[in-house]
């Protein structure tokens, strides 16, 4: 290999490297990243446990999030415990947004659970995974 091929496959192998690194670091700062429980955390300090439904509708809209059903009557069904519990009589659930590792696609999605007064009583952040 010559000095001038060398160089040319050097220089490559830098910006690719220098890409990778870039691209890595832009994603470590989508707070989506976080571990459900930090989201989960940041959420209620904005919109805290006793909050009310139209408290917690007024922050969604603020955020953009897309409510996936509109206030249902019944509780959400809440995955972290075996079995399953039903958590109040009405909720939310909104999707906070996606983001990718490749070659999978994570969706974060928040469940609002509130009692029969209309006061947040849960929330439950709930990550799932998809392949491409």
């Amino acid at each position: 290999m010559t000095p001038a091929t060398r160089r040319i496959v050097l220089t490559g192998f830098s910006a690719a490297l220098v890409l990778v690194l870039a691209a890595i670091l832009v994603a470590s700062f989508n707070p989506l990243r976080r571990p459900e429980a930090v989201i989960r955390n940041d959420l209620l300090s904005e919109m805290p446990l006793g909050s009310s439904i139209v408290q917690v509708q007024g922050s969604i809209q603020r955020h953009g999030w897309i409510l996936s059903y509109p206030l249902a009557d019944t509780g959400f069904l809440d995955q972290r415990t075996k079995p399953n519990r039903e958590v109040g009589v009405k909720h939310f659930r909104a999707s906070l947004g996606d983001y990718r590792d490749i070659p999978w696609e994570a969706n974060v999605t928040a469940f609002w659970g509130f009692d029969e007064t209309g006061k947040l009583i849960d929330l439950w952040i709930w990550r799932t995974w998809d392949g491409l």
